[in-house]
C-alpha cells in the first residue's frame, strides 16, 4: 500500500509542476526571512483545484471508460464540494505574517504560470524554472508567496476495471515563496494527505463518509504548510 501511495503522490506532484503549482521538493524558510521588516511581501491566492475522484494504475482505455461510468455518482458529488473556508485560512496565513511585524499585501493581479517564459534554473532547485520576476515586479512587491490547492477528492488503485481496494480521501495543497529580483525560491512547501475512509463509504448522494474524510484530509495538509512557514509554536496561534 505504501508503493502504491508513493506512486499517487509522484503523479500529482507530477500534474502540478507542469502546471506551475509546485516547485520540485520542500525548501525550508531561512531564519533571517523574519528581520527584513521593510521588504514587501506578496501573497497571490490561486483558486483551489475541482475536487475529483482519481484513479491509479494499469487502465487501458475501455477500463477507463468502465471506471469512470462506475464512479459516475462518487464524481458527481465530489464536483459540487466548495472549500468555503479556503479564503478564510488564506486571510488568515496573511494575518500570521502582520502579526510578526511583516509589510505584506494581498496580490490581486491575474497569474497564468504557463505563458511565463523559461528560467535557466541552476540544478540544485534553488530557483525557480519559471521567469516569475516579470509578474512579481508588475506586482509591486520584493517577494510573492504563492498559495495553491492543486488537487483534492479522493483516490482508488486500479487493475484494469477491478478496484484493487475502497478510494482514500486526497488533499495536496501548499505554498512557495520567490524573490523578485533573483527568481530564487525561498520557501517552498507542499503536503499531500491521504487518509482511509472508515465504516462503508459507498452511501450515495452525499457520501457524508467520503465527504467528513476529504476534508479533514484538507485542514491537515494546510495544517502542515502552516507549521512549515511559521513554525510549529506561532502556527497553534493562528485560527
Amino acid at each position: 500500500m505504501k508503493s502504491r501511495n508513493f506512486g499517487l503522490i509522484a503523479l500529482l506532484l507530477f500534474v502540478a509542476i507542469i502546471s506551475g503549482c509546485v516547485s520540485m521538493g520542500p525548501r525550508p524558510l531561512q531564519d533571517n526571512f523574519w528581520q527584513d521588516r521593510q521588504a514587501k511581501i506578496g501573497v497571490l491566492v490561486m483558486n483551489p483545484a475541482a475536487p475529483r475522484a482519481m484513479r491509479t494504475g494499469d487502465q487501458r482505455l475501455l477500463d477507463l471508460a468502465i471506471n469512470e461510468l462506475a464512479n459516475n455518482s462518487l464524481e458527481s458529488h465530489l464536483t459540487k464540494l466548495r472549500v468555503d473556508d479556503h479564503e478564510k485560512f488564506c486571510t488568515d496565513f496573511i494575518e500570521g505574517l502582520v502579526s510578526k511585524g511583516m509589510n505584506v499585501q494581498r496580490v490581486s493581479l491575474p497569474l497564468d504560470v504557463n505563458s511565463l517564459s523559461e528560467f535557466e534554473a541552476p540544478l540544485d532547485g534553488s530557483c525557480e524554472t519559471k521567469d516569475y520576476r516579470p509578474y512579481i515586479q508588475e506586482a509591486g512587491v520584493d517577494k510573492l508567496i504563492i498559495l495553491s490547492l492543486p488537487a483534492m477528492g479522493t483516490t482508488r488503485p486500479y487493475y484494469g476495471f477491478v478496484p484493487l481496494g475502497p478510494p482514500k480521501a486526497i488533499c495536496m495543497f501548499g505554498g512557495k515563496m520567490i524573490e523578485a529580483k533573483t527568481n530564487k525560491l525561498l520557501w517552498s512547501y507542499f503536503y499531500t494527505s491521504i487518509l482511509a475512509i472508515p465504516g462503508n463509504w459507498d452511501n450515495p448522494p452525499q457520501f457524508p463518509e467520503v465527504t467528513a474524510r476529504v476534508f479533514e484530509a484538507v485542514n491537515i495538509s494546510r495544517e502542515s504548510v502552516k507549521k512549515s512557514f511559521f513554525g510549529p509554536s506561532v502556527a497553534k496561534a493562528i485560527p
